[in-house]
């Protein structure tokens, strides 16, 4: 993942290529990125084995050696996905 390419990787989260990026990141940083860019965690249309998926090599490969950056990233996904659910709440009531 020597540059980044932000359409590159948005529309293909279920890919094959996906993955293999996913499974090959070797930096932490460059993983979250990777995340970020994919919207894996706060896009409506990824599947939840994707993020589980995603969620799972996060913590095998990166948990131990960089506890506080994916915990931190972690953080703002469930912050995200609380104002999603606000706005979704809001949205049936009117």
């Amino acid at each position: 993942m020597k540059y980044w390419n932000t359409n590159k990787y948005k529309n293909k989260i279920n890919t094959v290529e996906f993955y293999k990026h996913l499974y090959e990141a070797h930096d932490v940083n460059d993983y979250i990125k990777l995340l970020k860019l994919s919207g894996v965690f706060t896009s409506g249309n990824s599947s939840n084995g994707t993020k589980l998926i995603a969620k799972y090599i996060l913590v095998k490969k990166f948990y131990i050696l960089n506890e506080q950056i994916v915990n931190k990233f972690l953080y703002e996904v469930s912050i995200l996905n609380q104002l999603y659910e606000m706005i979704q709440i809001e949205k049936n009531l009117f």
